[in-house]
């Protein structure tokens, strides 16, 4: 059976990639033939060159190696991903995950009927869809997504804002909650991807977007020299820091695997963290995905609603009971791979 996923995976995050990566290789170990539907993006080679010379002019050449370093990574790791351009050979079409339905964000607005599936006519589902935070409304007022959306074979969502979008907007139907692909996945799936350990041992890993504060820094400093730690960044270079990572998956998942504690404000620094089994503390909470997905596991305990070093080391070295999150996320995995499998039954039947 040939099926075509249609969703983020030429962008330079981590998350966006990875999540690509965990549906393919589920979809595959249920025998599939997988391939990726292209999509148009303005993240091409001249933009991020134009970006690289702007850095040199200004003198910030860190910057500019972490932006090429960042594109050569990337370029290589998507090398995985194979392409299908002409869609009648997919046997069926699977969109998702990720918030490809974020309508809010002008690259999902512009190519919002790609991501609702508009010409397509063989079956056709979603796994773990979301929206990110764009509001009822947008899909209630947009006639043409609406009824693409009204002809999916079946629908599966990531969070529960989407789900209560979709139950508003077709109260006939059932739309089950299920886990990101990334949580589908065994650890030894990603010892596989990663292969090695980093070279840097006994460290605190922060995987955060957008600068980090001098409090929030201080903090953290200060808990990582009380532990003997070092503090590794991946991300934009900020020499405060011990060392500095470029972003791209394999050092993701090798430095989550081996980190000794994390920060992060990121939906996927949440779920790997989890999936790792890491003591951790974000200060992501006012993201919808990101509450969702605490919420789910009851990690509110985890939010950083307080900026200094005694509420940092309080968090961090009070142990997450990941027993009993790990038995619901099993339980949830199960029902996950029910709801691929069918669709896999059903494309092999038509």
């Amino acid at each position: 059976m040939k099926v075509g996923i249609i969703t983020v995976y030429k962008s330079e995050n981590c998350g966006s990639y990875l999540q690509a990566w965990a549906l393919k290789s589920s979809l595959e170990k249920m025998g599939c033939s997988v391939y990726f539907v292209p999509y148009k993006t303005s993240d091409n080679v001249l933009k991020v060159g134009w970006r690289i010379i702007k850095c040199c002019l200004k003198l910030r050449f860190r910057t500019a190696y972490f932006l090429l370093k960042r594109k050569i990574l990337f370029n290589k790791a998507q090398r995985r991903f194979p392409i299908m351009n002409r869609k009648k050979k997919m046997d069926a079409f699977i969109f998702g995950s990720d918030t490809i339905w974020n309508f809010e964000a002008p690259f999902f607005r512009k190519n919002r009927f790609f991501f609702t599936g508009k010409g397509i006519i063989q079956l056709r589902y979603t796994y773990a869809i979301s929206c990110g935070s764009t509001p009822y409304e947008f899909f209630e007022q947009d006639m043409v997504v609406k009824e693409e959306i009204a002809r999916f074979d079946g629908i599966s969502v990531r969070d529960e804002h989407m789900k209560k979008i979709l139950e508003r907007l077709f109260p006939e139907k059932h739309f089950l909650r299920v886990l990101d692909p990334t949580l589908l996945l065994d650890l030894s799936d990603y010892d596989k991807f990663a292969c090695l350990s980093p070279s840097i041992k006994e460290f605190m890993f922060i995987y955060y977007f957008g600068k980090i504060s001098d409090e929030l820094f201080n903090a953290i400093s200060f808990f990582a020299q009380k532990q003997g730690l070092k503090l590794v960044n991946m991300g934009s270079p900020d020499r405060r820091f011990d060392f500095n990572i470029t972003n791209n998956p394999k050092e993701f998942i090798q430095y989550f695997n081996s980190a000794k504690y994390i920060l992060t404000n990121t939906f996927y620094g949440c779920v790997f963290s989890v999936l790792f089994n890491k003591q951790f503390v974000t200060d992501g909470f006012y993201k919808k995905k990101v509450d969702d997905f605490m919420k789910r596991y009851n990690l509110q305990s985890q939010y950083l609603t307080e900026v200094d070093a005694s509420a940092v080391e309080a968090k961090l070295i009070t142990p997450i009971n990941y027993n009993k999150i790990n038995t619901e996320i099993s339980k949830e995995r199960d029902a996950s791979l029910r709801f691929l499998n069918e669709i896999v039954i059903k494309g092999r039947t038509e």
